[in-house]
């Protein structure tokens, strides 16, 4: 349950500090004292998103706490899966609202997601805002209201649904890519087989470009090339270059006999010699072997001329244009194999539609189960809310799914959901959400969070003024029933009705005052007699009324005999 809440810096709420007790508290005070401004703190430790809106003005910052005790398996299994250890059977929720939207959440002191504060918080309070009642008139909410009774069983049903549904629409797109790509081919074959042929007849080569630039390069500067030769030579021969070096090398060789410094010139000089030597007769074989061909020239420079229009034309190198035509000679070839691959295909598609069939019935008939036990549920507790004569059903309509090439699948199933009601006697049921009074809506919306917390197991619910629009006997109806369900788990409620009021276990008293030119919310715990006053103030509108001091004693009172 909810041990302790602090609050600072968040809007008009300076510093506050709630201690909370089991059983029934109720929050009163003005219209805009900050009531609603402690439920706004709770939801946000309990996930809400966050707005730098919310910092008190003047900081740049506002911190929530909110201490939990009594926690059951599943707050437990939560934690143990986010290695968060507890070590006094509390959990700390933590968040920092800032101005620069750095929001640091942390759970016993460790940091967390908002996502992993979501995991964690659902399986310790509910807060009911009078938002949720207004989604009982908007069946879209229906389907994760039921969804929330069994949360975990559903949720491991909706997972599994979830894979097969993704396998499915997998095979689906693969399928759906084989026929766009079989039609697109053979939209496109005249042309890809114009363009193989024009590459197959090329014969390209990878290497052979830049041979035919280096050697027409040679050929075009024949007479310059064979002169240079032959002056190259000319100098070995005559400068007797090679006979020379030889008598050096002999020289170091004799003189590393005596003077160590030159004992290595001999095999530099001999290095030398060698590749010069080589250099020489590598030359002369070139001149031995040069031949100018003018036929030979020409049909070079036309193959080259071949080669450049084509890498012009298509915009890649002699290289990529090698593997677009295997990649073309590929994409010709599966052309003939594209009637069995889209066969196959549709055969794997077929399959994991069915699964994909089975996973959203069982998802289907388990919501059904649930729905059914809500609706045995609820009827017991309509008759503790003067609703005795209600008659409630969950209807399901099932989205069409025989067409395996038809993705009709949501991402939360195959239900279409609707609530359907009728609170008089010999009247038909109607659709919930166009039939039901506003007083009535309150009561239906108590009646789910009744059996709801009690099947999540949850040791705190807050009720953000679930009794609008009650009045009258049924007030008393609408007060016994919360107290009732305080006596499983704690309940927090913020009430304007003298019944719901007067009922709780203890009154908190929500007051703002100015302070230093600034608005300042506190929280007081009231006593009996403070109780019996603010009691009278509601019933006549004055705290000091005899009758209304009288009529209050007699809710505070009445309740204790009860």
């Amino acid at each position: 349950m909810l041990k302790r809440l602090t609050v600072r810096q968040f809007a008009i709420i300076d510093d506050i500090t709630v201690h909370f007790q089991p059983g029934m508290t109720v929050l009163t005070g003005e219209t805009g004292a900050g009531k609603s401004l402690l439920i706004d703190a709770i939801l946000l430790l309990l996930g809400d998103r966050a707005s730098a809106d919310m910092i008190r003005s003047g900081y740049d910052r506002a911190e929530l706490h909110a201490w939990f005790d009594g926690l059951n398996e599943r707050v437990l299994a939560e934690l143990r899966k986010l290695r968060i250890a507890v070590d006094d059977g509390t959990v700390h929720l933590e968040r920092e609202i800032t101005t620069s939207n750095k929001n640091p959440i942390r759970i016993n002191g460790v940091a967390a997601t908002l996502g992993q504060l979501k995991d964690v918080a659902r399986h310790l309070a509910d807060v009911h805002s009078q938002f949720d009642t207004q989604r009982l008139i908007q069946p879209i909410h229906y389907l994760p209201l039921i969804d929330g009774f069994q949360s975990d069983r559903i949720e491991r049903a909706k997972q599994g649904y979830l894979a097969v549904l993704e396998q499915y629409r997998a095979n689906r797109r693969t399928h759906a890519a084989l026929i766009e790509e079989k039609r697109s081919l053979q939209e496109k074959e005249a042309m890809l087989q114009y363009q193989l042929q024009e590459l197959d007849r090329l014969k390209l080569d990878p290497g052979e470009k830049a041979t035919l630039t280096s050697e027409t390069k040679w050929m075009q500067n024949f007479d310059k090339v064979h002169r240079d030769l032959q002056e190259i030579r000319r100098l070995f021969e005559e400068t007797q270059i090679l006979d020379r070096l030889y008598e050096i090398r002999s020289l170091f060789d004799r003189l590393g006999g005596t003077m160590e410094a030159f004992a290595g010139f001999k095999d530099r000089v001999g290095e030398h010699y060698y590749d010069l030597d080589d250099v020489r007769e590598q030359v002369a074989q070139t001149i031995d072997r040069l031949d100018y061909d003018p036929d030979k020239l020409d049909r070079m420079i036309d193959r080259l001329e071949e080669i450049r229009k084509v890498e012009a034309k298509y915009g890649q190198s002699v290289e990529e244009l090698i593997a677009t035509q295997e990649r073309l000679r590929k994409m010709l070839s599966r052309a003939e194999d594209y009637d069995q691959m889209i066969a196959e295909a549709f055969a794997a598609m077929l399959s994991a539609h069915a699964e994909t069939v089975k996973a959203a019935g069982g998802l289907s008939s388990l919501r059904k189960e649930v729905a059914r036990r809500i609706e045995t549920e609820l009827a017991k507790v309509f008759e503790a809310l003067a609703l005795e004569k209600t008659r409630f059903s969950i209807r399901f309509e099932s989205v069409p799914h025989q067409d395996p090439q038809v993705d009709s699948f949501q991402t939360d199933g195959i239900d279409q959901i609707d609530f359907w009601i009728s609170t008089n006697p010999g009247e038909p049921l109607k659709p919930l959400s166009k039939t039901v009074s506003g007083g009535e809506m309150s009561r239906v919306m108590l009646a789910f969070k009744t059996i709801f917390i009690q099947s999540q197991q949850l040791s705190t619910i807050v009720f953000d003024e679930i009794d609008t629009g009650i009045s009258g006997p049924i007030a008393k109806r609408i007060a016994k029933q919360i107290k009732r369900l305080s006596l499983e788990c704690q309940v927090v409620v913020i009430s304007h009705l003298p019944h719901v009021v007067g009922a709780a276990d203890v009154h908190l008293k929500v007051r703002k005052s100015v302070v230093s030119n600034r608005t300042v919310a506190s929280v007081k715990s009231l006593t009996f007699d403070e109780r019996v006053a603010e009691l009278a103030e509601m019933i006549a509108g004055d705290p000091k009324s005899e009758s209304g001091q009288v009529s209050a004693k007699e809710l505070l009172l009445d309740d204790k005999a009860d």
